[in-house]
């Protein structure tokens, strides 16, 4: 009997115990989360919580950045009940301290995770979610940045619709033209370096293409001990027509060489148009639209670092860290047809090598489509095709003089 009442309490000390645990709630102090709202990197004085997977932020702080009036008329804390009503022209909001059940408008509600006191610094926080949708917003956490982003609902399904109806367009598009703009600046030990890249192309079918490409530098890139030497500027120039490819570069002395068409011969993308990466609710989260009479404009300069931050991989060379400073995107559709017309992008960011040593980067991109399904054709000069010999299989000499 002794043996039967000690197992009993035994196990009844075990489930006490497990239940216990469960109902321990884990914080985790989290300044690295970035919240962004309506497309503005918001900042709070006292640091973002995960509480059981949830995003919970600062009461006061949060209701301010959401649009809520910072008084005692529309944030309202009773201390004898523990409990924050938010007031807004259509909702009353009441959430209690450590209550998973929250009322608006009058209207019972249960929370995933319930408001709380954060005692290491006595501050109030609040599920950021709840409260944002609350309030009509939309709310998109991306895992990979870690960034939770909000905007009106409205404007998150106005985006959503110009870039699905956008991406579509230009799907069924068959010609184009293209011209890029590429301009970024490094600074490194006090001194700043800066190159350029400008191409022009023009697409039909997405099988013939004519790219032509000039970079330029504020310096010469000149190794002694390379047999090669690049030229600056640096100038290359492209056809591909049917199943035969034209290759020049004043790397090789102008001399234009002719091959046959594959992916391989090709130096660049021709669904580089395309919108269908842009319709990711995260990027959409992070713009806000305007409109002229023309276009739809959709920008936003909260920065997140693995959307298109591979533009700055051509000089961000062998580094061990990449802090994003700014980031700011522009896209601009023509309102009418729905084609993508401009994308712009002004990034800055800071490297750090394996020796601590920090390198500023600065890059505008600029990319501009015209001639949508125009009354253009791709056609090879004459003197390309009779002058254009073989595909090397070794180095040509070059020419001192680059070509035009």
């Amino acid at each position: 009997m002794k043996k039967a009442a000690t197992f009993v309490i035994v196990a009844i000390l075990c489930i006490l115990s497990v239940s216990a645990v469960y109902a321990t709630e884990t914080i985790v102090e989290c300044p690295e989360i970035k919240i962004v709202i309506d497309s503005q990197m918001s900042s709070y004085t006292d640091t973002p919580l995960i509480v059981n997977d949830r995003t919970m932020l600062p009461l006061r702080e949060v209701l301010v950045n959401l649009g809520v009036e910072n008084d005692d008329e529309h944030i309202i804390w009773n201390n004898e009940e523990r409990n924050v009503t938010v007031v807004t022209d259509s909702k009353t909001i009441l959430l209690e301290i450590d209550s998973n059940i929250a009322f608006v408008n009058g209207e019972e509600v249960v929370l995933d995770v319930a408001p709380m006191i954060y005692n290491k610094i006595s501050r109030t926080y609040i599920p950021a979610r709840f409260v944002a949708e609350t309030l009509n917003k939309k709310v998109v956490w991306h895992d990979e940045t870690r960034a939770v982003l909000i905007t009106e609902e409205e404007n998150f399904n106005e985006i959503s619709n110009i870039l699905s109806k956008c991406n579509k367009t230009m799907q069924e598009i068959k010609k184009f033209k293209m011209a890029l703009d590429y301009d970024i600046a490094a600074t490194h030990l006090d001194e700043t370096k800066s190159f350029n890249i400008g191409v022009i192309s023009h697409v039909d079918e997405k099988e013939d293409i004519y790219m032509k490409m000039l970079m330029d530098m504020d310096m010469e890139e000149v190794n002694p001990d390379q047999a090669l030497m690049v030229p600056f500027p640096f100038v290359m120039e492209f056809y591909q027509v049917g199943d035969t490819s034209y290759f020049m570069s004043n790397i090789f002395g102008g001399q234009w060489f002719k091959g046959p068409s594959d992916e391989s011969s090709t130096p660049m993308s021709t669904d580089v148009y395309e919108m269908e990466g842009l319709e990711d609710p995260t990027l959409i989260s992070g713009l806000l639209l305007e409109e002229t009479d023309e276009s739809y404009l959709l920008s936003g300069d909260a920065y997140l670092e693995g959307y298109l931050g591979t533009a700055m991989s051509p000089a961000a060379g062998d580094v061990e860290d990449i802090a994003y400073d700014s980031y700011e995107l522009e896209f601009t559709i023509d309102n009418t047809t729905f084609a993508l017309e401009k994308m712009l992008f002004n990034i800055s960011v800071t490297t750090t090598d394996a020796e601590g040593i920090e390198t500023k980067l600065d890059a505008y991109i600029l990319m501009e489509f015209t001639e949508f399904n125009g009354d253009f054709e791709i056609v090879v000069p004459d003197d390309v095709v009779e002058n254009a010999i073989d595909q090397f299989t070794e180095f040509q000499p070059m020419d001192e003089t680059p070509s035009e």
